[in-house]
Formats: structure tokens, sequence, C-alpha cells
């Protein structure tokens, strides 16, 4: 199953990446996510990872595998057998 979802953010790219990277404030952003933790410091990056906390799922320790710094970075889990990216 391939799900994507897409939305158009008018603001600059500049401060919609420092967001989108800054993860360990996701929880005040979005009810989707309970609590991240990061279990690294620094800029986000290859190899990064975070244990997350969402409704009704099981916490998950997601590692970052793809980054294109300013554009987009790909982060993915395994949970109950199955592969979220």
């Amino acid at each position: 199953m391939h799900l994507e979802n897409a939305i158009t953010i008018v603001a600059p790219i500049g401060q919609v990446w420092d967001l989108t990277t800054d993860i360990g404030h996701w929880p005040t952003l979005t009810p989707t996510i309970l609590s991240v933790e990061r279990l690294d410091d620094g800029e986000l990056r290859v190899g990064s990872s975070a244990r997350v906390a969402q409704p009704r799922m099981p916490v998950a320790v997601w590692t970052v595998t793809e980054l294109d710094p300013g554009s987009r970075f790909v982060w993915e889990t395994r949970i109950l057998g199955s592969r979220f990216v």
C-alpha cells in the first residue's frame, strides 16, 4: 500500500525547513505526535534517530535514511513487521 499527502505552505522555505527538521517540537505543532525524543544531538542528518509516540501506535524509533538539506528528509521504522517510510 502507498499513501501520500501533499499541501501547499505559504511561507519562506527556510522557515518551513527549520520547523520540519526541529522534530523535538512536533508535539506542539500536530496532534498526531504525542512525544519525540531525539536519540542523538545536532542537526538532523542521515543516521539520526528519534523515539516517537503517536496516538494508538506503539512507540517506535525512526531513523533518517535520506537527507537533501533544505528540501527533504526520509526516515523509516518497522512496526509489527511493517516498514513505514
